[in-house]
């Protein structure tokens, strides 16, 4: 027997259902488009309607075109499409408001997949091929599913034997594009089927009519007869119909045909939902879909598989014709669903809008409400390099360890708050989950910072926050807010100007040079310190030359009231008008390490003035010039001196002087310019409360 190979199309539209009225608009649909769009219209085959349309915004009856099918609508910009159905007593008109302003995916990663339906709309699918969608890409079908899925490998089994045609929108959310167009899916293989005449036919398994007068029958073992009712036979057993020819000859042939038992309809459902339908008994026996009375079979299968892509729902119910060699035989009803639409993936909502933070961060995780919520949350990973730009996407986070998933309540509720001062990251990670499949991952991190900020004085960036992308760029500016933490860190880049005035820095501070840093001291501007430390690392320290300090009054540069200095790797460089002081001390510890500092005035100038306070200075050189110049002036207080190289330069002079303290002056280098040579000008004056010791010291 000659098999004949032909098309079997069994076309399912999914369709906006009550959206558009009456008329079943499958494409386009309002929106921005960055490809033309077709036009298809699902149609009734009983109904008798003509359909027309325009896309000019004229009466698409009078000035429109005829749609007999699907159509590209070449057209672009802004575009009004108007679909007129017309029937014998009624005529029913849809309109469609859409924009198109082109993009071939040019030189991205999915080029090659715009490019395939770009021309014409349509996208022709083989079951069992694979759709490959890039990650920077997210997709969703028709209009069942609100939410896009991050883009992925999408297939059907193999043995898909519907055809369909299915809406699919495609987006970049980089770049604000959409692209919608229709998957068409088609079998992997062509079904066989040889269409043969007899003179009876089946109906519903166990009737047979006899539909040739000009024969006589015999069914199995029975008497030939003329039959000219409808013989039911039971299918539970095998039968042989005979037929020949009424006007009997010697040697007329004798034709038969083998009606097989009723085989049973087995159902295989796989771990995604697809089903499979086929016979089990006689290999005579295939399988076709009854689509609607107009379409006459001819495609058989020895399977019938129905799936879907992932993010999609069929069902239906089928009516699965049998046929044994291919002859119909009888029908099996079966409904189906292929539910592979995901829940919607969590939504997870903080108290902070950036993924660079200084504050306690709060999240919330609300999931689909028919679903159980998934959460699994990374251990605080501590990043080394905080003067980097970081982006969520780094190499470097895909080495952050995670705990398990665990299901928890909807509406899930944690916090962060790094327990160290170090810079942490960290990341969530939720999901969905149905019962039958789960949603695409949300994602939510954050990097807490709340100890370092930063400040460029050439940055113009509105609204600074002292993050390394938005920096301050004046002190005043970022004063409040180091004042409003426990401790910073602030990270200097070129001159940080001082406000003429008096400023008090509460926080626990570090200044460090991220760039040639320099602190920049005008006229009457002084840092004071209180309850608080502060350390000043690898910096610059001046007073401004164009406007210097008010000889009226004894200013301090850096006033310290109970709290810590500390100097390292630092220059400083102090001018005054008339007297100054460089550093004022009440309460509180200063250490100077690795330092150079020079200070002068006309008048009077000291470098340190301390009062109750502790002073430990090493390895540094420090000098000052006036007519009356003191290096310290300390009273009740500690005072270590060590290694370093002291100068003093004057009519008359110290280079320091006790009272009520305790002080040990140690191999220093010492020099002494004084021009008055008299006893009250020698290097050091303590008085007899004091405890000095003074020794390996060199004096000139």
């Amino acid at each position: 027997m000659n098999k004949k190979s032909l098309l079997f199309c069994f076309l399912i539209f999914i369709s906006f259902s009550n959206l558009f009225g009456q008329i079943n608009v499958i494409s386009p649909i309002p929106g921005k488009w960055a490809n033309k769009q077709i036009l298809y219209i699902q149609t009734d085959p009983f109904e008798k309607a003509d359909y027309f349309y325009s896309v000019d915004g004229s009466s698409p009856k009078e000035f429109g075109f005829a749609y007999d099918g699907p159509v590209l609508l070449d057209t672009e910009g802004k575009v009004t499409l108007k679909i007129a159905k017309v029937t014998e007593n009624n005529i029913e008109e849809q309109r469609v408001d859409f924009e198109i302003e082109q993009n071939d995916g040019f030189n991205t990663s999915y080029e090659d997949l715009i490019t395939s339906f770009y021309s014409s709309g349509l996208l022709n699918y083989s079951a069992g091929a694979v759709i490959s969608i890039p990650s920077e890409l997210s997709y969703r079908f028709g209009s069942q599913n609100k939410s896009f899925l991050q883009g992925q490998e999408l297939s059907l089994s193999k043995n898909t034997t519907l055809s369909r045609y299915l809406p699919c929108e495609l987006y970049d959310s980089s770049k604000n594009l959409k692209w919608r167009f229709i998957i068409k899916t088609i079998p992997q293989s062509l079904g066989i089927y040889s269409k043969r005449d007899l003179p009876f036919y089946v109906t519903d398994w166990n009737t047979i009519t006899f539909s040739n007068q000009d024969y006589i029958y015999k069914i199995d073992d029975g008497m030939w007869n003329l039959p000219k009712e409808p013989v039911f036979l039971d299918r539970n057993e095998n039968h042989i119909i005979y037929w020949q020819s009424i006007n009997y000859e010697q040697g007329n042939p004798v034709e038969y045909f083998a009606l097989p038992k009723k085989p049973e309809l087995q159902i295989q459902v796989s771990q995604t939902g697809a089903y499979t339908y086929s016979l089990v008994g006689d290999d005579s026996y295939t399988l076709a879909i009854k689509n609607d009375d107009s379409i006459e079979i001819n495609q058989l299968f020895t399977e019938i598989g129905i799936d879907t892509f992932v993010g999609d729902k069929i069902s239906g119910n089928l009516q699965l014709q049998a046929y044994s060699n291919s002859i119909y035989q009888g029908d099996f009803f079966q409904s189906y669903e292929v539910d592979k639409r995901l829940p919607e993936k969590p939504e997870i909502s903080s108290n902070v809008n950036s993924f660079y933070t200084r504050q306690k961060v709060d999240v919330v995780i609300s999931g689909d409400e028919s679903s159980d919520l998934y959460v699994s949350i990374s251990k605080p990973f501590t990043l080394e390099e905080i003067d980097k730009n970081y982006l969520k996407d780094d190499d470097l986070f895909n080495s952050v360890q995670f705990e398990e998933f665990i299901k928890v309540p909807n509406n899930h509720k944690i916090s962060f708050i790094p327990k160290s001062e170090n810079v942490e990251f960290y990341k969530i990670k939720a999901y969905s989950y149905n019962g039958k499949n789960k949603s695409d991952v949300s994602e939510y991190s954050v990097i807490i910072d709340m100890y370092n900020y930063y400040f460029d004085s050439e940055s113009t960036v509105e609204n600074p926050d002292g993050t390394l992308s938005k920096p301050f760029s004046n002190f005043e500016q970022s004063l409040e807010t180091l004042n409003k933490s426990r401790s910073v860190v602030l990270r200097v880049k070129g001159d940080l100007l001082m406000p003429p005035k008096k400023v008090i820095l509460n926080a626990n501070c570090l200044i460090k040079n991220d760039n040639n840093a320099v602190l920049v001291f005008p006229a009457n501007s002084s840092l004071i310190v209180k309850n608080s430390s502060l350390e000043i690392n690898d910096c610059r320290i001046k007073t401004d030359e164009a406007s210097l300090h008010n000889e009226k009054q004894m200013i301090p540069i850096i006033k310290m009231e109970n709290g810590v200095l500390t100097l390292s790797n630092c220059e400083i460089v102090t001018s005054f008008l008339k007297n100054g002081t460089v550093f004022d001390s009440f309460n509180s510890v200063i250490n100077m390490n690795n330092v150079i500092v020079s200070a002068r005035s006309n008048s009077y100038i000291s470098l340190l003035s301390a009062v109750k306070s502790r002073i430990n200075i090493k390895k540094s050189t420090l000098a000052c010039d006036s007519e009356t110049a003191i290096l310290f002036s300390v009273n009740d207080s500690i005072f270590e001196c060590q290694t370093n190289t002291l100068r003093v330069i004057g009519k008359r002079g110290r280079v320091a002087e006790f009272f009520n303290s305790q002080a040990n002056v140690i191999n220093n280098l010492i020099q002494c310019e004084l021009q008055n040579q008299n006893p009250n000008n020698e290097p050091f004056y303590y008085n007899k409360e004091s405890k000095v010791e003074l020794s390996g010291n060199d004096i000139y």
